[in-house]
Protein backbone atom coordinates (compact mmCIF):
# COMPACT_ATOMS: atom_id res chain seq x y z
CA UNK A 1 0.00 0.00 0.00
CA UNK A 2 1.17 3.30 -0.67
CA UNK A 3 0.45 7.17 0.29
CA UNK A 4 -1.04 9.81 -1.78
CA UNK A 5 -0.74 13.27 0.31
CA UNK A 6 -3.02 16.01 -0.73
CA UNK A 7 -2.16 19.36 0.37
CA UNK A 8 -5.14 22.13 1.57
CA UNK A 9 -5.77 25.17 3.67
CA UNK A 10 -9.50 23.76 4.24
CA UNK A 11 -11.48 25.87 1.79
CA UNK A 12 -13.92 25.12 -1.01
CA UNK A 13 -11.08 24.50 -3.01
CA UNK A 14 -8.98 22.52 -0.83
CA UNK A 15 -12.32 20.27 -0.25
CA UNK A 16 -12.03 19.56 -3.75
CA UNK A 17 -8.70 18.54 -3.69
CA UNK A 18 -9.09 16.29 -0.42
CA UNK A 19 -12.30 14.59 -2.37
CA UNK A 20 -10.10 14.05 -5.52
CA UNK A 21 -6.97 12.38 -3.42
CA UNK A 22 -9.97 10.22 -1.37
CA UNK A 23 -11.55 8.85 -4.67
CA UNK A 24 -7.99 7.85 -5.41
CA UNK A 25 -6.43 6.69 -2.78
CA UNK A 26 -10.25 4.32 -2.18
CA UNK A 27 -9.32 3.09 -5.81
CA UNK A 28 -5.64 2.43 -5.51
CA UNK A 29 -6.46 1.39 -1.73
CA UNK A 30 -3.56 3.27 -1.08
CA UNK A 31 -3.35 5.53 2.38
CA UNK A 32 -4.22 9.05 2.93
CA UNK A 33 -2.41 11.91 4.06
CA UNK A 34 -4.08 15.38 4.45
CA UNK A 35 -1.69 18.23 4.97
CA UNK A 36 -2.13 21.55 5.68
CA UNK A 37 0.64 24.78 6.26
CA UNK A 38 -0.43 27.63 8.06
CA UNK A 39 1.28 30.78 8.12
CA UNK A 40 3.45 31.71 11.17
CA UNK A 41 2.43 34.92 12.72
CA UNK A 42 4.96 37.15 15.12
CA UNK A 43 2.76 35.94 18.46
CA UNK A 44 4.01 32.26 19.03
CA UNK A 45 1.13 31.51 21.09
CA UNK A 46 -0.93 32.69 18.34
CA UNK A 47 0.42 30.79 15.74
CA UNK A 48 0.65 27.47 18.18
CA UNK A 49 -3.14 28.34 18.78
CA UNK A 50 -4.20 28.29 14.97
CA UNK A 51 -2.25 24.81 14.63
CA UNK A 52 -4.10 23.15 17.47
CA UNK A 53 -7.41 24.39 15.46
CA UNK A 54 -6.58 23.31 11.96
CA UNK A 55 -5.31 19.78 13.71
CA UNK A 56 -8.91 19.53 14.84
CA UNK A 57 -10.64 20.66 11.76
CA UNK A 58 -8.19 18.09 9.94
CA UNK A 59 -8.86 15.15 12.14
CA UNK A 60 -12.65 16.15 11.52
CA UNK A 61 -12.52 16.13 8.06
CA UNK A 62 -10.39 12.29 8.16
CA UNK A 63 -13.42 11.12 9.94
CA UNK A 64 -15.71 11.96 7.47
CA UNK A 65 -13.33 9.97 4.89
CA UNK A 66 -14.84 5.74 4.67
CA UNK A 67 -12.75 3.17 3.28
CA UNK A 68 -9.25 5.16 3.06
CA UNK A 69 -6.80 5.10 6.16
CA UNK A 70 -6.30 8.17 6.94
CA UNK A 71 -3.57 10.46 8.28
CA UNK A 72 -3.34 14.22 9.05
CA UNK A 73 -0.92 16.76 9.76
CA UNK A 74 -0.77 20.50 10.09
CA UNK A 75 2.60 23.00 10.28
CA UNK A 76 3.26 26.68 10.34
CA UNK A 77 5.57 27.77 7.38
CA UNK A 78 5.63 28.65 3.82
CA UNK A 79 3.88 26.05 1.71
CA UNK A 80 6.76 26.05 -1.02
CA UNK A 81 8.91 24.36 1.61
CA UNK A 82 6.73 22.38 3.90
CA UNK A 83 4.46 20.59 1.46
CA UNK A 84 7.54 18.98 -0.53
CA UNK A 85 9.20 17.68 3.08
CA UNK A 86 5.41 16.57 3.90
CA UNK A 87 5.83 14.65 0.71
CA UNK A 88 9.27 13.46 1.51
CA UNK A 89 8.19 12.43 5.40
CA UNK A 90 4.96 9.97 3.98
CA UNK A 91 7.02 8.57 0.89
CA UNK A 92 4.04 9.89 -1.00
CA UNK A 93 3.66 8.29 -4.82
CA UNK A 94 1.15 11.57 -5.40
CA UNK A 95 0.76 14.72 -3.75
CA UNK A 96 -2.61 16.31 -4.85
CA UNK A 97 -2.66 20.30 -4.49
CA UNK A 98 -5.42 22.46 -3.99
CA UNK A 99 -5.28 26.19 -2.61
CA UNK A 100 -2.29 26.79 -0.02
CA UNK A 101 -2.39 29.63 2.63
CA UNK A 102 -5.29 32.12 3.76
CA UNK A 103 -5.18 33.98 0.14
CA UNK A 104 -6.57 31.03 -2.07
CA UNK A 105 -5.72 29.46 -5.20
CA UNK A 106 -6.47 32.52 -7.89
CA UNK A 107 -4.22 34.45 -5.46
CA UNK A 108 -1.49 31.56 -4.81
CA UNK A 109 -1.42 30.86 -8.68
CA UNK A 110 -0.88 34.27 -9.84
CA UNK A 111 2.12 34.75 -7.20
CA UNK A 112 4.43 31.88 -7.92
CA UNK A 113 3.79 29.78 -4.48
CA UNK A 114 2.14 26.81 -6.43
CA UNK A 115 4.22 27.09 -9.29
CA UNK A 116 7.25 26.71 -6.73
CA UNK A 117 5.70 23.78 -4.89
CA UNK A 118 5.35 21.81 -8.08
CA UNK A 119 8.75 22.27 -8.97
CA UNK A 120 10.54 21.64 -5.83
CA UNK A 121 8.15 18.10 -5.37
CA UNK A 122 10.59 15.10 -7.16
CA UNK A 123 7.25 13.03 -7.11
CA UNK A 124 4.18 13.45 -9.48
CA UNK A 125 2.08 16.47 -8.52
CA UNK A 126 -2.00 16.29 -9.26
CA UNK A 127 -3.42 19.73 -9.37
CA UNK A 128 -7.10 19.45 -8.57
CA UNK A 129 -9.09 22.05 -10.56
CA UNK A 130 -11.70 20.14 -11.75
CA UNK A 131 -14.84 18.78 -9.74
CA UNK A 132 -14.07 15.59 -8.26
CA UNK A 133 -16.71 13.43 -10.02
CA UNK A 134 -16.07 9.92 -10.46
CA UNK A 135 -12.75 8.60 -12.19
CA UNK A 136 -10.76 9.80 -15.06
CA UNK A 137 -12.75 9.62 -18.38
CA UNK A 138 -10.25 11.16 -20.64
CA UNK A 139 -6.69 11.97 -20.50
CA UNK A 140 -4.32 14.68 -22.89
CA UNK A 141 -0.93 13.57 -22.47
CA UNK A 142 1.22 16.48 -23.51
CA UNK A 143 3.99 14.73 -25.99
CA UNK A 144 7.29 15.56 -27.27
CA UNK A 145 8.91 12.44 -27.54
CA UNK A 146 11.26 13.42 -24.66
CA UNK A 147 11.57 10.59 -21.17
CA UNK A 148 9.81 13.35 -19.39
CA UNK A 149 6.50 13.25 -21.79
CA UNK A 150 7.11 9.29 -21.47
CA UNK A 151 6.60 9.63 -17.93
CA UNK A 152 3.48 11.64 -18.14
CA UNK A 153 1.82 8.78 -20.17
CA UNK A 154 2.68 6.35 -17.18
CA UNK A 155 1.53 7.95 -14.88
CA UNK A 156 -1.44 8.83 -16.88
CA UNK A 157 -2.41 5.35 -17.25
CA UNK A 158 -1.31 4.69 -13.10
CA UNK A 159 -3.47 7.46 -12.04
CA UNK A 160 -6.15 7.09 -14.29
CA UNK A 161 -6.76 3.18 -15.37
CA UNK A 162 -10.40 3.51 -16.59
CA UNK A 163 -9.85 6.52 -18.49
CA UNK A 164 -8.89 6.70 -22.43
CA UNK A 165 -5.32 8.54 -23.42
CA UNK A 166 -4.87 10.84 -26.75
CA UNK A 167 -1.68 12.23 -26.97
CA UNK A 168 -1.57 15.98 -28.19
CA UNK A 169 1.80 17.31 -29.58
CA UNK A 170 2.47 20.93 -30.58
CA UNK A 171 4.42 22.80 -33.48
CA UNK A 172 5.02 26.43 -34.06
CA UNK A 173 8.30 25.24 -35.86
CA UNK A 174 8.35 25.41 -39.53
CA UNK A 175 9.07 21.90 -41.73
CA UNK A 176 11.29 21.87 -44.12
CA UNK A 177 10.78 19.74 -47.48
CA UNK A 178 13.68 19.69 -50.58
CA UNK A 179 14.78 22.84 -48.63
CA UNK A 180 11.81 24.62 -48.14
CA UNK A 181 9.87 25.43 -45.23
CA UNK A 182 6.33 24.93 -44.68
CA UNK A 183 3.77 25.03 -42.01
CA UNK A 184 1.96 22.49 -40.86
CA UNK A 185 -1.18 23.56 -42.52
CA UNK A 186 0.57 22.71 -45.72
CA UNK A 187 2.78 19.46 -44.46
CA UNK A 188 2.66 16.83 -46.68
CA UNK A 189 0.27 13.94 -45.87
CA UNK A 190 3.03 11.76 -45.92
CA UNK A 191 5.37 13.18 -43.10
CA UNK A 192 1.85 13.61 -41.68
CA UNK A 193 1.78 10.22 -41.13
CA UNK A 194 4.88 9.59 -40.18
CA UNK A 195 4.55 11.88 -37.50
CA UNK A 196 1.46 9.97 -35.94
CA UNK A 197 3.10 6.75 -36.54
CA UNK A 198 6.07 7.18 -34.12
CA UNK A 199 3.68 8.63 -31.81
CA UNK A 200 1.88 5.22 -31.65
CA UNK A 201 5.15 3.19 -31.69
CA UNK A 202 5.84 5.37 -28.52
CA UNK A 203 3.22 3.99 -26.59
CA UNK A 204 4.52 0.83 -23.74
CA UNK A 205 2.45 -2.36 -25.07
CA UNK A 206 0.63 -2.12 -21.61
CA UNK A 207 -1.58 1.05 -22.72
CA UNK A 208 -1.88 0.56 -26.39
CA UNK A 209 -5.59 -0.09 -26.12
CA UNK A 210 -6.63 2.34 -24.55
CA UNK A 211 -5.06 5.40 -26.64
CA UNK A 212 -7.29 6.98 -29.11
CA UNK A 213 -5.42 8.87 -32.25
CA UNK A 214 -2.55 11.21 -31.70
CA UNK A 215 -2.98 14.95 -32.40
CA UNK A 216 -1.00 17.58 -33.75
CA UNK A 217 -1.69 20.88 -33.18
CA UNK A 218 -0.85 23.89 -34.72
CA UNK A 219 0.80 26.64 -32.02
CA UNK A 220 2.47 26.83 -28.93
CA UNK A 221 2.21 23.80 -26.32
CA UNK A 222 -0.06 25.76 -23.78
CA UNK A 223 -2.63 26.85 -26.46
CA UNK A 224 -2.86 23.52 -28.12
CA UNK A 225 -2.73 21.48 -25.18
CA UNK A 226 -5.35 23.40 -23.14
CA UNK A 227 -7.70 23.72 -27.08
CA UNK A 228 -7.05 20.04 -26.99
CA UNK A 229 -8.32 19.63 -23.75
CA UNK A 230 -11.43 21.58 -24.41
CA UNK A 231 -12.15 19.92 -27.84
CA UNK A 232 -11.72 16.38 -26.45
CA UNK A 233 -14.00 17.08 -22.93
CA UNK A 234 -10.57 15.37 -20.97
CA UNK A 235 -11.13 15.66 -17.48
CA UNK A 236 -7.24 15.26 -16.80
CA UNK A 237 -4.12 16.59 -18.36
CA UNK A 238 -0.51 14.84 -18.10
CA UNK A 239 2.48 16.84 -18.64
CA UNK A 240 6.17 16.16 -17.96
CA UNK A 241 8.59 18.31 -16.42
CA UNK A 242 10.97 19.80 -18.37
CA UNK A 243 9.84 18.80 -21.55
CA UNK A 244 12.13 19.53 -24.65
CA UNK A 245 9.46 21.48 -26.28
CA UNK A 246 8.41 22.99 -22.73
CA UNK A 247 4.92 22.17 -21.71
CA UNK A 248 5.15 22.83 -18.31
CA UNK A 249 7.13 25.98 -18.67
CA UNK A 250 4.43 27.27 -20.97
CA UNK A 251 1.77 26.02 -18.28
CA UNK A 252 3.89 26.98 -14.79
CA UNK A 253 6.51 29.78 -16.46
CA UNK A 254 6.30 33.05 -14.87
CA UNK A 255 4.77 34.85 -17.99
CA UNK A 256 2.11 32.50 -18.13
CA UNK A 257 1.76 30.82 -14.47
CA UNK A 258 -2.44 31.93 -14.34
CA UNK A 259 -2.17 29.38 -18.01
CA UNK A 260 -3.26 26.48 -15.45
CA UNK A 261 -5.98 28.12 -14.11
CA UNK A 262 -7.63 28.48 -17.27
CA UNK A 263 -7.15 24.31 -17.59
CA UNK A 264 -10.81 23.13 -17.12
CA UNK A 265 -9.82 20.06 -15.85
CA UNK A 266 -7.19 18.24 -12.71
CA UNK A 267 -3.51 18.81 -14.44
CA UNK A 268 -1.11 15.86 -13.42
CA UNK A 269 2.99 16.92 -13.88
CA UNK A 270 5.13 14.24 -13.94
CA UNK A 271 8.65 14.67 -12.22
CA UNK A 272 12.42 14.41 -14.52
CA UNK A 273 13.46 11.01 -14.47
CA UNK A 274 16.43 10.18 -12.53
Amino acid sequence: MGTILVATDMSARGDRAVTRAAGLARARKDALRIFCAVDEVADAASTLARIEAVEGALRRVAEGIDGVEVSSACEAGAPAELVPKAAAEAGAALVVLGAHGSRGLAEMVRTPTLVRIVRALDRPALVALGRPEGSYGTVIVGWDFSPAAAEALALAGDFAPDASIIQVTATHEPYYVVGQAVSYATLPEEQHAELEREMREAVPPGLRGRTGDPVVRMGGPGVALLGAVRDGGADLLAVGRHARSGFVRMLLGETSSDMILSAPCDVLVAPPRG
